[in-house]
């Protein structure tokens, strides 16, 4: 069973409208909810604490909102597994456990090998032009029963992340040292 819908801000309110929208026009669809991305090609907030973690000593990261981060890699093989089942449908695709925003950031330090110190604070502290909910965790049901397996536990997927941005670098190292 899904939470009741109740958007805080634009952004929520047209993701929920373009979901009803989709509902309206297509008989069969799938309909994919995922949250907190990080992954190769762009901007993420991995890539935005190892940044800070070089330029700071101390970095100040919200404690109070929850959610599911997500490896983009990972995302990407359970949606070939979700079409190639035929099985339309909702479904959430995160990686396995709950965090906030702060211990996310110490588990990306930490696998980093990055000895800065976290400081947890409010989302009040950090005001935003949109709120944001405090609980946003997708509950994985059914995706195991569809594509048999569960994404894996998202400090495991920071690690590999990290690994695979280790190996590319020193690849890239070598092409230019050629």
């Amino acid at each position: 069973m899904y939470a009741a819908k109740n958007p805080l801000n634009a952004y929520g309110r047209s993701k929920y409208l373009g979901e009803r929208f989709l509902e309206t026009i297509a008989p069969r669809y799938y309909l994919v909810r995922t949250s907190w991305l990080f992954g190769p090609g762009g901007p993420n907030f991995v890539e935005t604490m190892l940044q800070l973690a070089r330029e700071r000593d101390t970095l100040k990261v919200v404690d109070d909102q929850w959610g599911c981060p997500t490896y983009t890699v990972d995302l990407a093989g359970a949606l070939v597994d979700l079409i190639a089942s035929g099985c339309y449908g909702v479904y959430h695709l995160t990686n396995q456990g709950a965090t906030t925003w702060c211990r996310f950031a110490r588990e990306i330090l930490a696998a980093a090998g990055c000895c800065n110190e976290i400081k947890p604070v409010t989302t009040a502290a950090f005001p935003r032009p949109a709120r944001r909910p405090a609980y946003s965790v997708l509950d994985p049901f059914p995706l195991k029963e569809t594509i048999g397996y569960l994404l894996p536990s998202w400090p495991d997927a920071i690690k590999r992340y990290l690994g695979r941005k280790s190996r590319h670098s020193s690849e890239n190292d070598m092409i230019k040292n050629k």
